[in-house]
């Protein structure tokens, strides 16, 4: 052990005794500057301790339980920083953030391995949205938990519920989705009910009041799918024909010159009822983001736009990264597929493999790195995939063979891997042994 050497006495002595005192002195003093260089050399040598981690590279680190591989999946879907998945045996999981409830188990413990949603149902579809979980049983009942700050769960309850609440005056959903603070269902009739957070119009009943009623949307249109993200709803009818509402898109304007009541962005501009986009086009799928949005044709084409900056719009190289209008994504793929995330997007081609373009700084693009691409680029790894779902800055999707697969950003657990390091290739959603 090394210590500081004491100061010496500095009392008189007699002569003698000080020669002797002066030459011990010498000798400790010696003996000091031994062990004091002893202790710097010591420091020197210390291993520096381990830097952060932003390699860019994958870094799978020993998970901090025992694992197994995750039972075949059915569906799976992600929020801002939880997901959660139906296994085949429709059993309902989730795991990551849960600060709110938003994974229902009865805690606000947040989880990076898999825990099942209290009350012992079976499930057939669910929606994560950024702080709670809506899903729907497979007698038709739904039900919600998480953060209902605003409304969003459909049952008139206040503060935050960790364990399912059923939300009553429903007709039993074929489809389920769920934005930022609200959510909307589908009946099988076309019929579209929303309820929660209405400061952007999300809810589409030509006011910006949020409602814990899942009221219908107040229109004739009868639609045959729907997509809640962020702050705004976009739905396709049965004709085709694709509506939004919510806050608009940079670069798109569709009659929404109303400003939305949000303190936060005094230039967004929000449709308080859907609005047709793209009236001499036909779609198959629409997938919203939080500034930009893609969409795929009954042609097979795909169109993004919205702001263009990281290269989400998939469009190829620009001298401005401002918005664009909707402009076909580079290299004319036919996809089945589309998502969005907050500043990228993914889409599966005919074959089941996904491509990814826009920002890659937490690896959402699964490429094994981190450049951003400005147009598709191949991601993981050629997996054959079947569905996908995006967070933020992550992605989840199940393969062929129903396995359950997740990458991007991990700090909340939202990868469901076992740990909370964020990866650049897909990692296998893990249980507890």
């Amino acid at each position: 052990m090394c210590s500081a050497a004491r100061e010496p006495d500095r009392r008189r002595r007699p002569v003698g005794s000080l020669r002797r005192l002066r030459a011990l002195s010498a000798a400790a003093t010696a003996v000091i500057s031994v062990i004091l260089g002893a202790c710097e050399k010591k420091v020197r040598q210390a291993p520096a301790p381990p830097a952060a981690v932003n390699s860019g590279l994958d870094e799978p680190p020993a998970p901090p339980q025992a694992t197994v591989d995750a039972p075949p999946f059915a569906a799976i879907t992600t929020g801002r920083d939880h997901a959660c998945g139906i296994t085949q045996s429709g059993t309902l999981y989730c795991w990551g953030q849960n600060d709110l409830g938003q994974l229902g188990d009865g805690t606000t413990t947040s989880s990076d391995l898999p825990v099942a949603v209290a009350g012992g149902r079976t499930w057939q579809s669910v929606a994560a949205g950024a702080g709670h979980t809506c899903a729907v049983t497979i007698d038709g009942e739904t039900y919600c938990w998480g953060s209902s700050g605003a409304g969003q769960l459909g049952n008139d309850t206040v503060g935050s519920r960790a364990e399912p609440a059923r939300v009553g005056k429903l007709p039993p959903l074929s489809t389920l989705t769920a934005g930022d603070a609200h959510t909307c269902g589908l009946a099988p009739d076309g019929a579209l009910f929303c309820w929660g957070a209405n400061r952007h119009g999300e809810l589409g009943r030509g006011t910006d009041s949020a409602t814990g009623r899942p009221d219908p949307v107040p229109t004739a249109l009868l639609f045959r799918s729907v997509v809640a993200r962020y702050h705004r709803t976009c739905a396709i009818t049965v004709d085709g024909e694709l509506f939004c509402w919510g806050q608009e898109d940079p670069g798109v304007h569709a009659g929404a010159e109303t400003p939305c009541s949000d303190p936060g962005d005094a230039d967004a501009r929000c449709s308080l009822r859907p609005a047709r986009l793209l009236d001499s086009l036909r779609f198959t799928a629409i997938a919203p983001g939080e500034r930009h949005s893609c969409a795929i044709t009954q042609q097979g084409t795909t169109l993004c736009w919205g702001l263009a900056s990281d290269g989400r719009v998939g469009i190829g190289p620009r001298d401005d990264t401002g918005p664009v209008g909707p402009t076909p994504v580079a290299g004319g793929e036919r996809y089945t597929h589309i998502i969005t995330g907050a500043d990228f997007s993914c889409a599966l081609a005919a074959d089941g493999v996904a491509q990814c373009w826009g920002s890659n700084a937490e690896g959402q693009l699964a490429t094994g790195g981190g450049t951003d691409a400005t147009s598709p680029t191949p991601a993981a790894s050629g997996l054959h995939l079947s569905m996908l779902s995006a967070g933020d800055a992550y992605v989840c999707g199940l393969t062929t063979d129903h396995r359950a697969m997740c990458w991007g950003s991990n700090a909340s657990g939202q990868l469901g891997s076992g740990s909370k390091r964020r990866t650049f290739t897909p990692a296998a959603v893990l249980f507890a042994k």
